[in-house]
């Protein structure tokens, strides 16, 4: 499969140019391994090396040998490594040493140095259709901020291929697959998050049925002003009951595998407006889209142009 390239590659280069180490960070699937390894000399994949995660433990400075750029890719499976790269790269004086890839944030640690001033972090989320080579890009959402007028040629897309793009999504393992299958594909991904990933990312047991609610809600409740006991009672429904705090520890989790992510709010030209979201932070996560509630191929009567942001669509 030919690498697409992605916005997030000349951001990478200009920071390996400033900075020791970067901390490219997504969730799961979204290439952050793909888009590191085109610019790195070297590598390490520390999920599946059990040799190098074992030397990591024993001998992290000899791991850290090889050509620069090197990718340290799951760091966070040994978080002891950020402090021994801390170190190498104070020692080295030179940019661009490592780029260290994760889909999950480490537990905070008081013994973990902040990094600052060595480590430059940037986050990657799923390709826009710019990236996937199906918009022209001609609208900016900088220009639209700053009052300007949107004006696009035709991208020669028709509505049911545009509505199509939209369940295929932006994950690139998917990009190619037809809508059904990258649905099925997109289902088995929230399927794991839910039933393992949510579990290991912090060892407490969850359950599998109350993230998918949980992740339901959320993205019926983005961009509100929803609270967790608002989120807690739409999860618990007739069924169950699940409190605010067992909430906010499910969202927790999920910001820290990068699922979800909390998005400041943007004020357009300093101005005020009924469509604005007023609190202080917007909860949302990975890309703007539109969500399809009807059939893929009913076009606009099947396509409600309601905003949304999320990493994938939620199935039905």
């Amino acid at each position: 499969m030919k690498y697409q390239s992605r916005i997030v590659d000349d951001e990478l280069t200009r920071l390996l140019k400033v900075t020791g180490a970067v901390v490219l960070e997504g969730p799961k699937a979204v290439g952050k391994t793909w888009s590191a390894g085109q610019l790195s000399a070297s590598n390490v994949f520390l999920d599946i090396d059990s040799g190098a995660l074992q030397l990591a433990k024993i001998d992290p400075f000899l791991l850290l040998k090889g050509s620069t750029p090197r990718l340290i890719d799951e760091w966070q499976m040994e978080p002891d490594l950020w402090n021994h790269i801390r170190r190498e790269v104070d020692r080295r004086q030179l940019p661009g040493q490592f780029i260290l890839t994760g889909s999950a944030v480490p537990a905070d640690d008081v013994a973990r140095h902040t990094g600052a001033g060595r480590f430059s972090r940037m986050r990657i989320r799923p390709m826009t259709l710019f990236e996937t080579g199906h918009s022209t890009g001609d609208v900016s959402i900088s220009t639209l901020f700053a009052g300007g007028v949107p004006s696009a040629t035709d991208s020669g897309l028709t509505i049911s291929q545009v509505i199509d793009r939209v369940c295929i999504g932006g994950w690139p393992a998917f990009a190619g697959l037809p809508p059904d299958e990258a649905q099925r594909a997109m289902r088995s991904y929230l399927d794991e998050i839910a039933r393992t990933d949510i579990r290991r990312v912090d060892g407490v047991h969850r359950d599998p049925l109350k993230v998918k609610r949980v992740l339901q809600s959320f993205a019926r409740n983005v961009a509100t002003q929803a609270a967790n006991s608002t989120i807690a009672a739409d999860v618990g429904g007739t069924d169950t009951t699940v409190g605010r705090e067992t909430v906010g520890e499910y969202l927790t989790s999920l910001e820290r595998l990068m699922i979800i992510e909390d998005l400041p709010h943007r004020p357009v030209s300093g101005r005020r407006c009924p469509e604005c979201i007023p609190s202080q932070v917007a909860k949302g996560s990975q890309f703007l889209r539109f969500v399809v509630r009807e059939s893929c191929h009913q076009g606009f009567a099947g396509l409600h142009a309601t905003c949304r942001r999320s990493s994938f669509a939620l199935p039905r």
